[in-house]
Parts: structure tokens; sequence; C-alpha cells
């Protein structure tokens, strides 16, 4: 769960990467140079599929700038 800088309802791009128990998520927006949008946090929530099989082991998630760490 997260915030949307602005209140602009633009389509989110989820981008995906995996090195071993290395798993990146990149969530962002393209936003128009152009657009008006109101100056309001908007809530961000979604369930985000992650890519391939997973071991027992210590894995490594980053989603932006926020690192969880967990043992399957």
């Amino acid at each position: 769960m997260g915030q949307q800088p602005d209140g602009c309802m633009q389509p989110v791009t989820v981008e995906q990467r995996r090195n071993g128990n290395n798993v990146s998520i990149e969530i962002y927006r393209e936003m128009p140079i152009d657009i008006l949008c109101p100056m309001v946090l908007v809530p961000y929530e979604a369930n985000i599929m992650l890519d391939g099989g997973f071991e027992v082991g210590h894995y490594r998630i980053r989603v932006n700038d926020y690192i969880l760490r967990i043992d399957l």
C-alpha cells in the first residue's frame, strides 16, 4: 500500500526484475508534460503477481524504495 503523489488518474506501470533471490519491482506512471493535476495524495494499493517460482530460501524483495526480506 502506498500513495500516488497527485490526483491524476494515469495508468500505473509495473516492471519486475529478478536476479537469483533478489526481486525488484518498479511501480510508476508516465505523465504528459502539459497535464494539470490536483495536488492531493491518493492512496494506492495493488496485488502484484510475482514472476517465476520460489523455492525454500531467503528472499529480498524491493518495491521502489521499500525493501522486504522474507524466508520461505
